[in-house]
């Protein structure tokens, strides 16, 4: 057999020269297989497309669109929600899980920071009270609901140090502690409304604003509940700012109280419309001071039809029968 000479290029049977391998390539020939990182933007770009396609998505579904079995697919998930890029959410015992949006994102890492320390039984009493939002949740509901049998009184003043939670009196038992979020406001239900401070009806902020009521229909004849309202917020009476339903509960009292007389008063507005009609006539409720003195009869006014917080009067209450004035003066008459 001949000797190839030096330099010479390696020949096949043929006599062709055999082409460079490209880098990369497979070596029996074909096409070389594409490379899919496993934890890298490829995965979960395919896994955006999921959600982009519903809003809620199963392990099934992801597995299907990444051609993975559950194995696979359950540690990506882990890491996704260890990152904070999707929520679970349970639909009755079936995992969902949703993508989460930038702003719900950053909610959730600032929450996570907040809770940083805590033990799990303190994380579940911290996430009963969150449920309970403004209308808050006492002890004894904080150990039903987690089932906690010992130890919630010291998981309670534990959150309550670290400024997570706080405690406010209700106005349907004033001895009653109830707990929520430190940075959340009472509904009404709980305290009330601005009359009340730790659960206790305060009658001074009460009598405050209705001297001004009473002041500002001395210089006006008549004036509306959104006039009224901002009349007493600019006199500074109240600190803070008060609503118009705060205001007509003021005027409803002083109605009570036979200083004033409501009435619905025919008022023609400007306003723009499509039919090109520029005035409109309607009914604007209205406040004056009463004329004629008393009623002549009781009966004609009964203060619990027309009290604003009736629906919170019962015995042993905050608002009871016992203690209202405006009943007793009724009942004298």
């Amino acid at each position: 057999k001949p000797r190839r000479p030096p330099g010479d290029k390696k020949a096949t049977d043929t006599g062709l020269v055999a082409p460079k391998r490209p880098r990369g390539s497979a070596k029996g020939g074909g096409a070389p297989p594409k490379r899919v990182k496993k934890e890298g933007g490829s995965v979960l770009s395919r896994i955006k497309e999921v959600f982009e396609q519903s809003r809620f998505v199963t392990t099934e579904a992801i597995m299907h669109h990444l051609g993975k079995d559950e194995k696979e697919v359950v540690p990506i998930i882990n890491k996704l929600a260890s990152k904070d890029l999707i929520a679970l959410h349970d639909d009755n015992g079936t995992t969902l899980y949703r993508w989460l949006p930038d702003d719900e994102r950053d909610a959730m890492r600032k929450r996570k920071a907040k809770l940083k320390g805590l033990t799990n039984e303190e994380k579940l009493v911290y996430q009963e009270i969150e449920k309970a939002a403004t209308l808050g949740i006492g002890t004894r509901e904080v150990k039903y609901v987690t089932k906690l049998k010992t130890g919630v009184p010291k998981m309670l003043e534990r959150l309550q140090k670290r400024d997570l939670i706080k405690w406010v009196r209700t106005i349907e038992a004033k001895n009653k502690k109830i707990w929520m979020l430190i940075d959340l406001e009472p509904s009404r239900d709980v305290q009330g409304g601005p009359w009340y401070e730790d659960g206790i009806f305060k009658q001074e902020i009460v009598d405050a604003i209705k001297k001004v009521c009473l002041k500002y229909l001395e210089e006006e004849r008549e004036v509306t509940c959104e006039d009224m309202t901002m009349k007493v917020n600019r006199s500074n009476v109240f600190n803070g700012t008060l609503s118009k339903d705060d205001v007509e509960y003021i005027l409803k009292a002083l109605v009570l109280d036979q200083e004033l007389e409501g009435y619905h008063k025919l008022v023609k507005t400007k306003v723009k419309r499509e039919d090109g009609k520029r005035v409109e006539v309607r009914y604007v409720f209205h406040y004056r001071q009463r004329k004629g003195g008393l009623l002549e009869s009781p009966l004609n006014d009964i203060p619990c039809t027309v009290c604003p917080v009736a629906d919170k009067c019962a015995p042993g209450n905050a608002v009871n029968p016992a203690e209202c004035k405006y009943f007793t003066q009724w009942m004298d008459m």
